[in-house]
């Protein structure tokens, strides 16, 4: 299922959920445009924090292009990072989570072709 379907499933899921569960919060079918706004904003929220916890698409070549995974968290620990988790993403990444030179914690996305840092986080 892509990202898109599984947005699409959750909004329904929570209009779903907001409509069974509507007399709780103070809305009734009887009260159509106070039903639906809420929905909405249900719908919405959900929608913004499947967003958010998509982690980002970094290449769409084959895996036979890549840089070897074992050789590259090699390449990485040589320059200093402490891998503690190291896996392929959903989003055709390699992201690890580890320290850095400066021992800080780290979650960082690469491509997996070239070895550039697609996005990082840094505690």
């Amino acid at each position: 299922m892509s990202r898109q379907q599984m947005r699409i499933v959750i909004i329904f899921y929570i209009i779903f959920v907001v409509s069974h569960f509507a007399p709780l919060f103070g809305a009734s079918m009887s009260h159509p445009a106070l039903f639906l706004s809420r929905s909405a904003v249900a719908a919405l929220g959900a929608l913004s924090l499947s967003t958010a916890f998509a982690g980002p698409q970094c290449t769409t070549q084959p895996q036979s292009a890549w840089i070897d995974a074992g050789k590259f968290q090699s390449e990485l620990k040589a320059r200093g990072y402490q891998i503690n988790k190291f896996k392929i993403t959903s989003g055709q990444c390699y992201e690890i989570y580890g320290k850095n030179q400066a021992g800080k914690k780290v979650e960082i996305y690469f491509d997996p072709v070239s070895g550039k840092i697609v996005r990082q986080e840094t505690q």
